[in-house]
Order: structure tokens, then C-alpha cells, then sequence
């Protein structure tokens, strides 16, 4: 089952107008709100069995004294919820008053702090947030919180019951889940966390929710007021994990660092060469102790902040030895912000090795016994290698060392504690919603395939999604419905997610997700950090041969876009493909295919009808052979339509990023099928390299820095679809001084157009052959400016009207380009002519008979 071709990249950071990054604008309030929806999902079971799975723990809670630590908390509606915040936090702080000094929480309001997102160099890409009670680390004293990195856990409270967000689907319920959502999103970025607790309070009522990156599940309500130990042991289990961990939810695997054992001072520089900061020799003193509480930070003269307590060292089993090898993280280089999502972090590392001192970690969270394991593609690339001596790696990364701690990680069984007065209280009457039954821990199976097998047997809570029936609420249901849940086992692996199974899908373990993590050799830059667009192309043209390469080797990325694409320095190379998280062996996904008989060559012979002509050089130069290779992608679509055999080959999955899809893949009819090819990838290509130009160079398009925003931020497939069909019948688009680069856009455009023809004409698919033709001839003309780096895009703020601007006028005569459908201009001195003796290549734009 593929996941969702839009959300797993979008990003607020990659908006193209100031509006959409505020925090009350309406398309970003719609993006969280399809985040949430269906994702936020009840527990069926009785609040012990709640604390049970999310929270194990080998360490039973102490029968602790307490003395009514709520009743002084006047909860009337007549009071604004800031009046209930300092009751709140004085009755949690004498829960914990007995607990041993470094397990003791210290909760602080914070409604009034605005805190920036958790890494500071996207800060000013996402809105601010303030917890309304924040719990700080274990063991940590009373502190003003200032970053999302102090925070442990969250309390959100409102002064009314019918505020529970998850009883009915309100827009003011819908505002509510979005700020349990953000918390936890915050809280996970902040931590590197496998899982988090948001803690929802509703006047008396109070409903735990686990977070983690499949979905999100909230506990039974319970009346803390009168029943205080159901939150004394939740707060017990949350600071005694069954493995050693400061709090349950972190990964063990990730360490505050010792300053004294790595070479900040270098790791430093490197990290501001990589974000393109102007490297000085005279850097402010920074305080490298131990997670300072006040955040100190190393700022340069241009205002690039190196803030050491980002930093942390990250553990990654040897692929060869088995041995645990150790990084220092000092800051990260992408990000998938989406909650419910891969969740992808790609950080910069250095290490103790001498042949790798700069590497890459990538953390991902990959749907679980769905898609190939990443590490799969590396090691395919890496025997290939080992088998051909005579090739090197092109615009491809090694993996030095990868893991998917999913699988790997051994579930250990944490046995039920014995029957206590939390039990004793969720069972009884103070419970708002009637406790379920549990089955024994005898009943429970072991082994994560049991697991999986009975999470078929879930039936899915009563409410409408899609297609999927509801289950009517009877007795014998609610019964059955207990009896499954029960039978899942108490078992501790984090990283592993589990709330997927309360989700109301049929199958909800397609959902599930597993933690991997994979360092490779290559540390790059942005696309957005070129100092010249001529190194901007020559990173694209490598990238390209990396692909290429890797599409020799058979395996097809599937997710071109401009976070998977990097600039780097000190390779025989410019630029590098990774991320191969959605890639096919498409060899095998293809035999499949052929075994079923949809890739047979069709009964009747198709007749193409050649296209005209568009001007001499490199586009025209390969038509006939480009026309060949349409006849054999005619044959295979097809066959497709002939028939669907095998719906789930994965090569019919759509995968990617919306603004970076193929043509071919946006808006297609109910149950149309697109074989994925390595023409579509090429298509993703020059989309991505349109993308940068727009934001990054100065261009002439009419709708000036808005024409970004005008071209792919569209919020459908249709109109995004629209949008890019259009864009190929306009004026080719001039870079200001850079005829080189005109040239090389307006050559790349004609290609993308051929492969989307109107009328009779024939798609001439994009082949790896003309593409890097282009590029060559092109890279080598002269033009190229020296002191063009990218320049920062300044979004538009679509809430004030922005008049177009108009194209300058150059001063110079036009020659036109005409087609059937657009007539484009290049002015004269941009004309460039393809020699025949082949001593100087050029490209021509010519008038089209």
C-alpha cells in the first residue's frame, strides 16, 4: 500500500508565499488538519492496560502518600483557563515529591513562552508554540523553558469536558488536536524520540495520548481530581523505563556528548561551510558543557548560529564488524517535518574513523513489510561495485553503516504488575468511561508475526472513513473488540510503532513503521548554496549520471526531488542522488509484470505520427531515436491498459513529491494505472531544476519572485497538473545575464514538451542519452557568470495584493520560436548555433517551418 504522494515532503519551509507559513493562515491550518484526521484514535481498554502497552515498566510504583493534591482547583467555566495552570502544576509537583531525585519532574507554566521549532535553522520556516505546562527533564531543576529541547512532556488544559477532542469531530475540536499534534511533533524533532505523551486536561477529566510517528492513540478518560494515582503511576512509568532511558520514548541509541572526546572547533567550521556561512577565524567562545540550559550559541558574522545543544552522538551498528560505531551530530541538513509520516532527519556527522571524518545520518521511519529496506539498495550498489573494479561511484553515496532497528530489535516481555489501587481505582466508579475486561498475559503471543496476525482481528471503532463500514457498538463487539486488544503483547520495542493497529483502517499494520538509520560517506550542500549556477548545472548533470548509474545496476529511485539532489565539494563529481527510500528493483518489479502478460506487445499495430520539428541541434538532433524509444513505451502503456493483473507491483505505486510528479501521474482516473519508468524520474529532474531557478537566480518570468508559488504550489492534482502543462506553452524563460543558462532551460523545456504533445503527435519519452548531451554541450558554452550564487528567496506574502512585474526590456531583437501551441522568444544574442565540424558545440534556436 503506497503512502501519500503529498504529504511525506510537504513542508512548510518549502512554501513560496509568506502567508502560508503563518500560523493562522487557512491552508496551513487544512494541512494539519488532514494530518490529524482519523489518526487520533481511542483506546479500547481499561487505563492500566493503557499504561501496560505504551508505557512498560520493570520498576513497580510505590504506594506513594498523597493528600488530595487537586482540591483546591476550582475548574467553573466562569474562570479563563490560565487561572487553572499554577493548581495544576502544585498538585503535580507533590505527585512526584516522593520520588527519587534524578526521576523527579519539574513542571513550569509556559503558556506565555513562545517556543521557536526545535531546529533553529528552520525556526523562522514554522510558526512558534507555547505548551500550556511543560515538564522538564528528569531531575532537572526549576528553569524558564526557552527551547522545546528542555521540554519531557506536555500538558494541554482546558476548563470544560466538552473541550475532549476526541468525542465529537467540531471545528473547535479539530483546533484542539491540532495543538496535541504540534506538541508532539515539537517534542519528537526536539528529542530525536521514538514516541511522546501529550497530556490532555478537560476540566476534571484528563486523557493521556501516545504519540509516535503511525499515529496517535489517547487513553481512557480518568477523573484525576478524584482519583490521583492513575496520573502518579502514568508519571511513575514515564521516568522508569523498562530499558535505560531517562524517560520512556527516547532512543537509547542517542546521547547527550562528552565535549572533551570530539574536535568541536573543526566540526564547527565544517558545519558553516556546508550551510554556505562565511567561514571567520574569530568565533565567539561557546559553552560545550552539558546541554546548557541557556542555549548558548556560536554566531559568525553573517548571523549563522551554531547552537551546541543540537548536538548529540548517535550509535549505529558496524555493517561489517557488528560493532557499535559512535557519531557526533552537528546539525541537520533536510527535514520531513509531517508528524504521522517517514519523518525523515538527514544530519551531518563527524566521526573518530580518519578515512570518513564527515558523514551523513539519515533517521527514517519506513512502513513496516510494505516497501524494500533502504539498506537493500545500498548493498545491491555496494556488491556491484565489489563485482566491477574498474567502475567508481558517480554521484552516489556509500553506506558506511545501516541498520533498521525494527527488525532487529528483540521483543522483551515485560511482565503485568501485580493488582494495585490504580487498578483498583480505574476499575471503580471515579472512571468516566466503564473500564473493559483484560485478558490474562498467558493469552498473549510472543512473536511480532502473531502480533501482526491478530491485528487483522481488530474491528475498527465506530465512525465513517471512506469506504470502511462501521462497527455497530453492541456488546458482543465491545467483548470481541477487548479480547483482541488484549491479546497484543506487552512488549518493549520502540522502534517499533504500535498505534497504528487502533487506527480505523481494515489493515492497520500497513501503517505500522520501523525505525532505520543508514550513515553514508557523502556530506553535501543544498542546491540552494551554489556560488555560481554553472556549478548549480554541474551538480544536476552528475546527479543525473548517478541516477543513470544506479539505473544500470537496476535499481529505479522513484522520489526526484530537491532534498534528495546535493552539491558536493572535494569529489571528482559536483553532485549526488539519495534517499532511496521509495526505489524499486525494477528489473524484478518489471519480470513480475511480464510474467503476468501486461507488458506483451499489443495485438494491434500502432501507427505514430511524427511531431514537427522544433529547430536543429541537441532536441532535434536524436528525434528519430527518441521516436524509437516511444514506440517501445507506446507498447507498454498499452498493455497496461489491457489488463491489471498484479495491482500491487509496486512500479504502479505512486511515488514522490506533488510539485516534483511527472505529468503522468497527476489527476488519472478512478483505478488508472501509470507504470512508473525512468522517463518520469527525468521529468521529476527538470522539474526540480525549474524549481531552483525560479527562487535561487535572477530570471525575467513576468510574475517575478511569484512565479514559484504560480507554478507549483497548487493544492490538487489537477490544478498542479494544469499548472505544469501551461508552463510549457509559455515564453521560455530568460535568466537575467546568463545566456548559457537560458539556453540550457529553454533545451530542457522543449524536451518536457515533446514528451506532452496535443492532438496526433506521439510522446517522445525522455531518455538519459539527450539529457546529458544537453548539458554537456551546453556547460561548456561561454557566458557563464562568475560571482552568480544563489540568491535567498524572499517569499511573496499572497495577503497583500502584488502587482506582476513586467518583463525589462533587454534592449535587443527577438527571434521567435514557434509550435503549434507557443510561440517563445530568446533574444538575438542568446541564438546559438550547433558547428557541423563539431570543434565547438553549440545549441540552435531556430523558427519551426
Amino acid at each position: 500500500m503506497a503512502e501519500s504522494a503529498t504529504s511525506e515532503h510537504t513542508s512548510s519551509s518549502s512554501f513560496s508565499n509568506l502567508a502560508a507559513r503563518k500560523e493562522d493562515n487557512p491552508a496551513l491550518r487544512s494541512r494539519w488538519a488532514s494530518e490529524v484526521e482519523w489518526k487520533i484514535n481511542p483506546f479500547d481498554g481499561s487505563f492500566d492496560h493503557f499504561l501496560e502497552t505504551f508505557l512498560p515498566s520493570t520498576s513497580p510504583c510505590p504506594e506513594l502518600a498523597l493528600h488530595k493534591p487537586f482540591t483546591g482547583l476550582n475548574t467553573a467555566a466562569k474562570f479563563k483557563e490560565p487561572a487553572i495552570y499554577e493548581p495544576l502544576i502544585q498538585g503535580l509537583r507533590s505527585l512526584v515529591q516522593e520520588f527519587p531525585a534524578d526521576k523527579r519532574l519539574e513542571f513550569v507554566d509556559s503558556h506565555a513562552n513562545q517556543l521557536d521549532f526545535p531546529l533553529s535553522q528552520w525556526a523562522k520556516h514554522h510558526g512558534k508554540t507555547a505548551p500550556d505546562i511543560s515538564a522538564l527533564q528528569p531531575g532537572k531543576p526549576y528553569a524558564k523553558v526557552k527551547r522545546w529541547q528542555q521540554v519531557s512532556l506536555v500538558f494541554e488544559a482546558k476548563n470544560s469536558l466538552s473541550a475532549d477532542p476526541t468525542k465529537i469531530q467540531t471545528e473547535k475540536d479539530v483546533n484542539t488536536r491540532i495543538q496535541l499534534a504540534k506538541n508532539a511533533r515539537n517534542m519528537l524533532i526536539a528529542h530525536g524520540a521514538l514516541s511522546c505523551f501529550v497530556v490532555g486536561v478537560y476540566a476534571r477529566q484528563m486523557r493521556i495520548f501516545h504519540f509516535d510517528h503511525a499515529a496517535a492513540v489517547a487513553s481512557p478518560p480518568f477523573d484525576y481530581i478524584r482519583n490521583p494515582r492513575c496520573l502518579q503511576h502514568f508519571l511513575w512509568r514515564f521516568v522508569h523505563p523498562a530499558v535505560g532511558r531517562p524517560v520512556v520514548g527516547r532512543d537509547e541509541t542517542i546521547s547527550v556528548p562528552l565535549w572533551d572526546q570530539w574536535d568541536v572547533k573543526w566540526a564547527e567550521k565544517q558545519w558553516k561551510k556546508l550551510r554556505g556561512a562565511q567561514e571567520s577565524d574569530d568565533v565567539e567562545e561557546s559553552d560545550y558543557g552539558e546541554e546548557s540550559e541557556d542555549g548558548e550559541e556560536s554566531t559568525d558574522e553573517e548571523g549563522f548560529k551554531f547552537n551546541c545543544d543540537e548536538c548529540r552522538v548517535v550509535s549505529v551498528p558496524s555493517t561489517e564488524s557488528g560493532k557499535e560505531m559512535q557519531f557526533l551530530t552537528i546539525g541537520a541538513l533536510g527535514l520531513n517535518p509531517c508528524l504521522f509520516s517517514r519523518a525523515t532527519v538527514v544530519r551531518v556527522a563527524i566521526s573518530h574513523d580518519p578515512n570518513h571524518p564527515l558523514v551523513a545520518i539519515k533517521d527514517a521511519w519506513r512502513q513496516r513489510d510494505v516497501r524494500e529496506r533502504e539498506t537493500q539498495f545500498y548493498i545491491a550498489m555496494s556488491e556491484y561495485f565489489k563485482e566491477h573494479d574498474d567502475e567508481k561511484p558517480w554521484g552516489l553515496p556509500t553506506m558506511l553503516c545501516g541498520v533498521d532497528f525494527g527488525d532487529i530489535e528483540t521483543p522483551v516481555e515485560v511482565a503485568r504488575p501485580e493488582p494495585s489501587s490504580s487498578r483498583r481505582y480505574s476499575e471503580s466508579s471515579h472512571m468516566l468511561v466503564g473500564a473493559v475486561p483484560v485478558a490474562s498475559s498467558s493469552s498473549r503471543p510472543s512473536t511480532s508475526r502473531q502480533r501482526q496476525q491478530l491485528a487483522t482481528t481488530l474491528p475498527t471503532p465506530n465512525r465513517r472513513k471512506r469506504n470502511v463500514k462501521p462497527v455497530v457498538k453492541t456488546a458482543k463487539n465491545a467483548e470481541r473488540n477487548a479480547q483482541a486488544v488484549a491479546q497484543l503483547p506487552l512488549s518493549n520495542t520502540p522502534h517499533r510503532t504500535m498505534s497504528a493497529f487502533y487506527r480505523s483502517c481494515i489493515t492497520p499494520d500497513l501503517h505500522n513503521r520501523n525505525h532505520m538509520r543508514i550513515v553514508v560517506d557523502l556530506v553535501g550542500r543544498s542546491l540552494d548554496t551554489f556560488q555560481m549556477t554553472q556549478e548549480f548545472a554541474w551538480a544536476f548533470l552528475d546527479t543525473i549520471k548517478g541516477h543513470m548509474q544506479a539505473y544500470k545496476m537496476g535499481i529505479l529511485h522513484r522520489d526526484v526531488s530537491e532534498g534528495n539532489i546535493m552539491i558536493v565539494d572535494g569529489q571528482p563529481f559536483r553532485g549526488f542522488i539519495h534517499d532511496f527510500d521509495y526505489s524499486s528493483f525494477y528489473r524484478k518489479a518489471m519480470d513480475e509484470l511480464k510474467a503476468s502478460g501486461e507488458l506483451s506487445p499489443p495485438k494491434k499495430k500502432t501507427v505514430l505520427t511524427s511531431t514537427s520539428h522544433r529547430g536543429k541541434g541537441i532536441v532535434a538532433r536524436h528525434k528519430a531515436r527518441r521516436e524509437e524509444k516511444a514506440r517501445e513505451q507506446l507498447n507498454v502503456q498499452n498493455a497496461m491498459q489491457a489488463a491489471d493483473a498484479q495491482p500491487q507491483n509496486e512500479l504502479k505505486e505512486r511515488t514522490g513529491t506533488l510539485r516534483f510528479m511527472a505529468i503522468d501521474f497527476l489527476s488519472l482516473r478512478p483505478g488508472e494505472k501509470v507504470v512508473h519508468l525512468v522517463q518520469h524520474d527525468l521529468e521529476s529532474f527538470y522539474w526540480v531544476f525549474i524549481w531552483i531557478v525560479l527562487r535561487h537566480t535572477r530570471h525575467e518570468h513576468p510574475d517575478g519572485v511569484d512565479a514559484c508559488r504560480q507554478l507549483f504550489d497548487k493544492d490538487s492534482e489537477r490544478s498542479c497538473k494544469l499548472a505544469k502543462l501551461d508552463w510549457l506553452t509559455q515564453d521560455r524563460l530568460v535568466v537575467k545575464d546568463n545566456d548559457p543558462l537560458t539556453n540550457l532551460v529553454g533545451a530542457l523545456t522543449d524536451l518536457v514538451e515533446e514528451a506532452h504533445p496535443t492532438g496526433q503527435s506521439v510522446a517522445i519519452p525522455l531518455t538519459y542519452e539527450t539529457i546529458i548531451e544537453v548539458f554537456e554541450i551546453l556547460l561548456e558554452e561561454d557566458g557563464w557568470p562568475a560571482d552568480d550564487k544563489a540568491i535567498p528567496f524572499k517569499p511573496v506574502d499572497t495577503s497583500k495584493e502584488v502587482p506582476a512585474q513586467k518583463r525589462p526590456d533587454t534592449g535587443v531583437p527577438s527571434v521567435t520560436i514557434g509550435t503549434k501551441r507557443a510561440a517563445t522568444e530568446y533574444p538575438a544574442s542568446q541564438k546559438r548555433q550547433r558547428m557541423d565540424d563539431g570543434s565547438k558545440n553549440r545549441i540552435h534556436h531556430e523558427t519551426c517551418p
